[in-house]
Parts: C-alpha cells; structure tokens; sequence
C-alpha cells in the first residue's frame, strides 16, 4: 500500500469517527434533554400497566368471560404459593410494626435478625459443618465406659471431671461468622446515632419562610414545581434573567 492509499484510509477513518462522535453527542444531548426521573419513570410504567389491566378486562367483558380467572389461569401454584408467602410476611410484619412496648418492639428486632441470619445459613457453608463437636479421644472413651459398664455409677467414676477434654469443643465460630456479627453490631449502633424521627435541621440552607407553617407549605411548593423553575431560579441567581 502505498502513501496515497494509506492516507486515503486514515481520511476515511476519521470521518467515520467524526460520524459516530456526532451521534453519541446528539444521543446523550436528547438523553439529557427528556431524561425523567426515577420516580417520573416508575409513575409512568404503573399508569401504563393499569391502562393495559384495564383494556384487557374491558376486553373479557365484553366477551362475556371472568378477567379475574383469565388472569390467574396464567400464574403456576408455586408463583400463587410465594405470592401468599409474601403478602402473609407483609401482613405480620405490618401488625408487628405497631408498637406495643418496649418487649414487643425487643422481640421484633430479634426476629429481623434471626430471619437474616437464617437466610445466610442457607445460603452459606460454614466450614465446621464437618469438625466433630468433643475431642475423638473422649468420645471412644465414654463409649467403652457405656459399653463395660451396667450402671451409671461406674460410667460417672470412670470419667474424670477435671480433663481438659471437655473443653476441647471444634464447634466454634469461624472468622467469617466473628466479623459478620461485628460489622452487623457497628451497623446497628451507627444506626443508632443517626435515628431521629425529627429531620435534622440545615443551618446552611437559605431561609425562604417566617414559621414552620410556612416552611412546610414552602417545601410543598418546591416539589411540585422546582423541576420546572430550575432554570429560572438558576438565571436570577447569575443575574442573567430576561
């Protein structure tokens, strides 16, 4: 290939590069422009599917049938099953949430735990499943002593209490379990220190009320409309507002 060709071939390249360059800018420029929110987004797909909900049952109507059996003729038992499963956890987390005493409140948050705790045992291997709970040693020993002996008298002389043996347990926590446990003790005290059921108070914010009725209706205000005014706001800011 010679110089001329060569050329001809990085000109081509560039313009091809030139090319795509311009349509990524133009799509994220169009992204940019008409991006929604997440909850815009979330709100948008809800109302979509209660437009088809409702077409289809306008639709079963009119053919005469039940929308509901329709409907759930397209579910297996086992999608019903966790379906209830869940609505039932729901149900009792919900009369579980309204607080009692302090006793029920206590009783809660052990459940909550344990309920996580147990999901990680079946999701997990400990590596102890296999270690054996007391020392070999004294385990054939109280099982000769069973064995010779016909009485419990001469099995309870026959054991000595002051062996070491009986604390020579392999059923101890792992490292894994001894950080999983503290890093979900930190969890629950720095938890603790940022609880407040009173939202913390921004000395750095501007003030734009004069009572905390009218903060409240302020705030209101500002999330209906300041996705809309942003950029008004922003051009009396920088003095650039026609």
């Amino acid at each position: 290939m010679d110089r001329t060709q060569k050329l001809a071939s990085l000109k081509k390249q560039r313009e091809e590069a030139v090319k795509a360059n311009r349509k990524d800018v133009h799509r994220e420029h169009v992204r940019i422009k008409y991006r929604q929110t997440q909850a815009d987004e979330t709100r948008a797909a809800k109302t979509r599917r209660t437009a088809e909900i409702l077409a289809l049952r306008v639709e079963a109507e009119e053919k005469g049938e039940d929308y509901e059996r329709q409907r759930a003729l397209g579910y297996s038992a086992e999608a019903v099953e966790r379906y209830e499963e869940k609505e039932e956890e729901k149900r009792r987390r919900a009369e579980g949430a309204v607080f009692a005493d302090f006793a029920q409140a206590a009783a809660n948050k052990y459940t909550k735990l344990t309920d996580a705790l147990a999901r990680e045992h079946n999701n997990t291997t400990t590596a102890n499943n296999n270690k054996p709970y007391a020392d070999a040693a004294l385990v054939a020993h109280v099982a000769s002593a069973i064995a010779s002996s016909s009485s419990s008298t001469s099995l309870n002389s026959s054991i000595d209490p002051n062996a070491a043996a009986y604390a020579a347990l392999a059923n101890v926590p792992s490292k894994l379990a001894v950080s999983k446990l503290v890093k979900d003790l930190e969890k629950q005290a720095e938890a603790r220190k940022t609880f407040s059921k009173r939202r913390a108070h921004d000395p750095d914010a501007d003030v734009t009320y004069i009572n905390e009725r009218n903060m409240r209706f302020n705030k209101k205000i500002a999330r209906a409309y300041d996705k809309h005014t942003a950029e008004i706001k922003q051009a009396f800011e920088r003095g650039t507002a026609l």
